[in-house]
């Protein structure tokens, strides 16, 4: 078994090595994307590029490999359309690709908002003199953090308040769709 039963969804290199059915000889990942792969699914896409809104379309398909000192099953997740070659996803999940990707996807969101605790509220340069105390202070800032994800999560667009945060964070742009940043600029500013 791999890991103790633990489902996995990593990108991998292009160059990276396995083997391909049950024939020995090793072939590229990207050689199994490009000759072996079917792209036989679509997907359409939304992108955020820097406040400008694109709409893509990306082609998926999947592919059984191995790895010499694994014996369980692992998948091959080829995504054409988000650069000049594929995204490569490896996993053991036995999923529809379109299901994967947007699980990869997802982890995005996380890194985003992990991201955005460190840096907006400065959580790097927190100074406690126990774990307990370091442990109760994130515990804190994830419950406003929290807080204010279900409150912009209703889409309260006519709420005062909303606003006039919004306005205090003197954006040149319009307000991107993770608006935590600009309420973390806009709450600064009024303190």
């Amino acid at each position: 078994m791999l890991l103790d039963n633990l489902r996995f969804i990593i990108r991998i290199k292009q160059e990276r090595l396995y083997l391909l059915g049950n024939n020995r000889k090793k072939k590229k990942a990207k050689d199994i994307a490009e000759r072996f792969i079917e792209y036989n699914q679509r997907y359409k896409l939304e992108i955020d590029n820097q406040g400008f809104k694109e709409k893509r379309v990306v082609e998926l398909g999947k592919k059984k490999v191995k790895i010499l000192q694994i014996k369980e099953e692992l998948w091959l997740v080829a995504i054409k359309g988000f650069g000049d070659k594929p995204m490569l996803l490896l996993t053991n999940v036995d999923k529809n690709p379109v299901i994967i990707l947007e699980m990869y996807l997802t982890r995005w969101k996380v890194e985003e908002s992990i991201r955005f605790l460190k840096q907006e509220y400065n959580l790097e340069d927190v100074r406690v003199r126990s774990y307990p105390g370091l442990r109760n202070t994130v515990s804190f800032l994830l419950a406003v953090f929290y807080f204010l994800s279900v409150y912009l999560g209703r889409k309260l667009k006519l709420n005062i308040l909303l606003k006039k945060i919004y306005e205090k964070a003197k954006r040149f742009f319009q307000i991107p769709p993770f608006k935590h940043y600009a309420l973390a600029d806009g709450i600064f500013r009024i303190f």
